[in-house]
């Protein structure tokens, strides 16, 4: 799975493996608390613990690191 991650100006791609994953299971491999984003897929939101099924997804951040 492709994971775009959105953070102010920022944008960073990722591939990871997501088979048998939810969605918060993916955000914990990448080191991102799953109550500082939204994570979309086709276009629209997800619930963290639906299980992976899209190729891509992207994960925007909603809480300032600073």
């Amino acid at each position: 799975m492709i994971v775009e991650i959105l953070a102010g100006n920022s944008v960073e791609r990722i591939v990871i493996d997501s088979c048998g994953r939810t969605y918060e299971d993916l955000l914990l491999a990448l080191q991102i608390n799953p109550e500082t984003v939204i994570v979309l897929a086709e276009g629209g939101p997800v619930p963290l613990d639906e299980e992976v099924c899209e190729k891509k997804a992207t994960v925007i951040r909603v809480v300032s690191s600073g």
